[in-house]
C-alpha cells in the first residue's frame, strides 16, 4: 500500500493468491458511497465497486 494513499483508505486485506481467501471487518460512521478497488497491477479494471452507506 502506497504511503500516499493511507490517510484514504479505510480497510484492506492482505495480499492473497488464487483460491484464497481473507476477511475483514470494520465500522464506517459517516453515510456516503466509498469505492473498493482489488490494488494488484491489472486486476482493478474488473474487481472494483462501490460500498454504500445509508
Amino acid at each position: 500500500m502506497p504511503e500516499s494513499e493511507k490517510a484514504s483508505i479505510i480497510a484492506h486485506t492482505k495480499l492473497i493468491g488464487g483460491g484464497e481467501e481473507d476477511t475483514i471487518e470494520f465500522t464506517i460512521d459517516k453515510k456516503g458511497s466509498y469505492p473498493f478497488i482489488c490494488s494488484f497491477p491489472g486486476h482493478v479494471a474488473m474487481m472494483k465497486g462501490v460500498l454504500i452507506v445509508e
